[in-house]
């Protein structure tokens, strides 16, 4: 139950939501009729905000109900269902940090989502700058380490075919590209993201494919570090110890979800959303960073897409398609 309600001001604690607060203030292109602040609330031990305030901020109108509610425009809807963690931002799949809330008729997102989900996606100029000149790809798996096996592909080959053609995609469009295995080799993976510092890379993208006991289950879902003081998606217990990708949150994200976005509009496959992991690649990464599951090698039906040339090329446009959108969110804002 709220607790507790407060005006977000300079000078106010706590810092969390004084951070929210300055981004609003400072990079605001538009003026807010009404007041110039969001209001919080403490619900569940953690910091929330009035989401129909979210809305009137990024130019938005808010329809609810006593399940759900969407932010929207012309342009964008954000979608929150209270008390679960999935929710849809602008047609794709996305886990929230925290289940949204309603407490005592008002609906509520947690201070972590404004800033690490929402805010990269809506205000592309709040998240910090960089030049796209050196990337990283990681093959997952290799050598004695096959990853995930179907009836006739092993993930390991599958990655590094992936991967391969998306180094030749990104070679032609004037990246410098480095493989964190060239071959079918054995690679620790503390040293997957080390070859990003040798390499001075700006961005590291991992390769994987899926796979569950349920040979039905298909899709594409892709990953970006946990940011500290939350729980991955497949958790529910938040984790405060900041890690070494923990320094690029937004960019994370944001380079996540484009990424993820041109994937579902090309393959037209399952969306299991954009989610968050603390897996050693993403944790021990020097730069921006995310890991994509290709899809399900348990799926026959998918296995089979996995294993086709053609399919794999369109993964590795995909790819290269979200990267070179967020270079350009990057350069241009909105």
């Amino acid at each position: 139950m709220i607790n507790r309600m407060e005006r977000l001001f300079l000078g106010q604690k706590p810092i969390g939501i004084i951070y929210a607060t300055i981004i609003i203030l400072m990079f605001s292109s538009t003026s807010w009729a009404g007041s110039p602040y969001i209001r919080s609330a403490q619900a569940y031990g953690r910091q929330y905000l009035y989401i129909q305030d979210i809305a009137s901020y990024y130019g938005l109108t808010l329809v609810s109900n006593s399940e759900n509610c969407e932010m929207r425009n012309k342009w964008n809807k954000i979608g929150f269902t209270f008390d679960k963690r999935e929710g849809m931002i602008n047609g794709y799949k996305i886990n929230y940090l925290f289940p949204p809330v309603r407490e005592n008729s008002i609906p509520l997102v947690s201070s972590s989502d404004f800033q690490f989900i929402l805010e990269p996606i809506m205000r592309t100029y709040s998240i910090p700058k960089q030049t796209l000149r050196t990337i990283v790809i990681d093959p997952g798996h290799g050598g004695k380490d096959q990853g995930a096996a179907g009836k006739k592909y092993k993930e390991k080959d599958i990655t590094l075919q992936i991967a391969k053609k998306l180094k030749n995609i990104l070679v032609s469009k004037g990246f410098k590209v480095y493989l964190t295995r060239e071959s079918d080799s054995d690679l620790d993976l503390d040293m997957r993201p080390e070859k990003c510092r040798s390499v001075g890379a700006d961005i590291f993208i991992s390769i994987h494919c899926n796979a569950v006991g349920k040979r039905d289950i298909s899709g594409i879902e892709t990953f970006a570090m946990t940011p500290e003081g939350a729980p991955s998606t497949s958790d529910t217990k938040p984790k405060i110890v900041k890690e070494k990708g923990n320094a690029f949150n937004k960019n994370n994200y944001l380079l996540a979800y484009n990424v993820h976005s041109k994937l579902i509009n090309s393959t037209g496959t399952v969306d299991r959303g954009v989610k968050h992991a603390r897996f050693v690649v993403l944790r021990n990464a020097p730069c921006t960073a995310l890991l994509v599951e290709t899809g399900f090698i348990s799926n026959s039906y998918e296995e089979s897409k996995l294993g086709s040339p053609d399919y794999q090329e369109k993964v590795a446009n995909a790819i290269a398609n979200g990267l070179t959108r967020y270079g350009s969110l990057l350069l241009g804002g909105r």
